[in-house]
């Protein structure tokens, strides 16, 4: 069933749609003056959502957060993805946490996690209508925590908990892992693997789960399972997280046994590096050989912060208050290299900017979380979404509309 997030005139909601189409073939004439032509974007890469998840579809940015919002690349404006206008914030876009994952034939999947409900919804929404298909609701037994889901060949693949033969309905130990997939518009469950594995990745034709550093592989025809690699024996501690897939390779950062510490807090920080890993060979390749702390994956290219211990700020009397010295990990310059590592090269430099937590690259311009060095008070101060022509080092913070 067709889950609408409010009951709206239908003269509204067809308003609406049209608003939203007229937006999507309008965004030529919508941008600024100043700016060339914006096109229509779309992306091969997977990312696995968190709480900072973007996608790119169209003209948009899509973000996760409590809410799933859009960003309009031409006009710079930050709208709800729900376009109901007497939506009262109870709709599944809406929640404690929202995660934006894939947008397939036109659907934009999410799930949310409210948390008065303690209730996650896996579902998507019509990219034009606007329209909302909750496909699976898992009550708090039910929920494994790992909140990851993947469409793939038509299915949608997630986790979730199911009550064992004869077991107690109200007995949280009655339930076991599993993963599960429907058909991706919706219809009947299957209980398709049963497995306490976190879930990495769903791509040609493959499952990708972890468990105590080995990295597995289920074959989706076949269920055979096969370890890819583990970690520790190809000299990594753990994985930092952060998982992309593009061109059959899954791309990580794993954490290594080297550290860089401050003089002045005495603290210690571990390195971190991005890896890829061929799903179907297991081959494993370092893309980056310096430390990295952030990167963005394009279907050409690998956007990346270098790692770098950085004091922002050290006060005269840091010896008595080393906690007001302020430091920060990522190197002040964005680089980027081609998916095999190689090509790298410098594309932005600023002292007093984090764009890290999350973050894409679309025709030159990156778009995502940014936070401006205070240097009054010697924080980052808040969050704002915004956009950053690396050619000309042009910040713009988007124009909310709640």
């Amino acid at each position: 069933m067709i889950h609408r997030v409010q009951k709206v005139n239908p003269v509204k909601r067809l308003l609406a749609a049209v608003l939203c189409g007229l937006c999507v073939l309008s965004s030529v004439a919508c941008q600024s003056p100043n700016r060339p032509p914006l096109e229509a974007h779309s992306t091969q890469v997977i990312r696995a959502g968190g709480p900072f998840s973007i996608l790119e579809h169209g003209p948009y940015v899509f973000i996760g957060g409590k809410s799933i919002r859009r960003y309009h690349r031409g006009t710079n404006l930050l709208t709800p993805a729900c376009l109901d206008p007497e939506c009262d914030g109870s709709c599944p876009l809406h929640g404690g946490i929202t995660v934006v994952n894939q947008l397939v034939d036109g659907r934009l999947y999410f799930y949310s996690y409210q948390s008065f409900t303690h209730g996650v919804r896996y579902g998507y929404q019509d990219a034009i209508t606007g329209d909302v298909k909750v496909l699976v609701t898992l009550s708090e037994n039910e929920d494994s925590m790992r909140w990851a889901s993947f469409v793939c060949d038509g299915y949608l693949y997630y986790t979730r908990r199911l009550l064992r033969e004869g077991g107690d309905a109200e007995n949280p130990e009655d339930y076991v892992d599993h993963i599960c997939r429907m058909p991706a518009d919706g219809g009947d469950e299957e209980a398709f693997i049963c497995t306490d594995e976190p879930l990495l990745m769903v791509a040609e034709g493959k499952i990708v789960t972890m468990q105590d550093g080995d990295v597995h592989t289920y074959d989706i025809a076949t269920k055979e399972k096969q370890t890819l690699f583990n970690i520790e024996a190809i000299g990594y501690k753990n994985f930092a997280g952060n998982f992309s897939f593009v061109n059959g390779k899954l791309y990580t950062l794993c954490r290594g046994d080297t550290y860089a510490t401050s003089e002045y807090q005495k603290s210690s920080h571990l390195h971190q590096f991005l890896l890829s890993v061929d799903i179907h060979t297991g081959e494993v390749k370092r893309v980056v050989e310096e430390p990295v702390i952030a990167y963005a994956l394009t279907d050409d290219a690998i956007y990346y912060a270098p790692f770098e211990l950085r004091h922002l700020y050290v006060p005269e009397d840091y010896e008595r208050h080393p906690e007001q010295v302020a430091i920060f990990l990522a190197s002040a310059t964005l680089h980027a290299c081609d998916l095999d590592g190689g090509n790298p090269r410098a594309v932005y430099t600023n002292e007093k900017l984090d764009y890290i937590e999350g973050f894409t690259v679309i025709d030159g311009t990156l778009y995502g979380w940014l936070y401006e060095f205070d240097d009054v008070n010697h924080v980052f101060g808040e969050s704002y979404f915004g956009s950053i022509d690396l050619a000309s080092g042009e910040i713009t913070r988007a124009e909310v509309e709640e």
